[in-house]
């Protein structure tokens, strides 16, 4: 596997809260490479340690969750709608309609549900006074689910293998699962939309990742769409948002 280290030297330690520029640089490439190069496959060097990635996760958050596990999914009303939206209508999109989404390309519809209604109306942004439909979803069938939101255990500050595996880990989170894309940028799933391909073709099911829009909450993406079925639809009406901030100045020029 391709040494990570500055100029291809011994490797240093890591320490998770000082994340080495070209590290970053280096998975950045994922994203510009499918951007702009090559739509279905990426650099060599970045796809080995892509694929180790997927074994580590696969190792470490493999699990099953069983037949009749809930979960919810939530649909802001049209403007002018009175009534609630019909379980058929709580759904994933069929096949050719899905726009692109985190896990799931253009065209290709996963359903994506989360851990509490809560989260599931955060994840889809609405406004104070929206009104909505908050769907309650079973699972049909027991589920492989490879877990995103469990991190590498460090004990030993000073066992390089395993803290770079823990940074590695932690800028493809950052870089790709944890960043709310910009309602313009229709090209800014492409690098997670690749990485959750290859979790399916590792025959797993789905994956579970934290909510960006609720620290509390996580989402859990389903490849078979008839995984999971809407048993009762519920209405809610949005009544208080909170937002926090912090000041932000431009990056210098250089």
């Amino acid at each position: 596997m391709e040494n990570l280290s500055p100029n291809n030297e011994s490797p240093e330690v890591f320490e998770p809260w000082a994340v080495p520029d070209f590290l970053v640089s280096f998975f950045r490439e994922i994203d510009e490479s499918l951007r702009y190069k090559t739509r279905f496959s990426i650099p060599t060097k970045q796809n080995e340690h892509i694929v180790q990635y997927i074994n580590r996760r696969i190792a470490t958050g493999l699990g099953t969750i069983p037949a009749g596990k809930i979960f919810y999914r939530a649909r802001i009303h049209e403007f002018g709608k009175k009534d609630l939206y019909k379980r058929k209508e709580m759904g994933a999109p069929p096949n050719g309609k899905a726009g692109s989404g985190r896990m799931n390309p253009e065209g290709i519809s996963y359903l994506y549900l989360a851990n509490s209604s809560n989260t599931a109306i955060a994840e889809i942004r609405p406004w104070k006074g929206a009104t909505l439909s908050v769907g309650k979803f079973k699972t049909q069938k027991e589920l492989r689910i490879v877990s995103l939101s469990k991190s590498i255990e460090i004990t030993d500050p000073t066992d390089t293998k395993t803290t770079t595996k823990f940074v590695i880990d932690s800028i493809l989170h950052a870089l790709y699962f944890s960043i709310p894309a910009h309602g313009e940028d229709k090209f800014s799933y492409l690098a997670s939309q690749y990485i959750a391909e290859q979790f399916k073709q590792r025959n797993v099911d789905g994956i579970e990742y934290p909510s960006v829009l609720n620290e509390e909450g996580t989402n859990t993406v389903l490849f078979d769409i008839d995984s999971a079925i809407c048993i009762n639809v519920t209405g809610h009406a949005v009544e208080k948002i909170s937002y926090s901030s912090r000041r932000w100045n431009p990056p210098k020029k250089k």
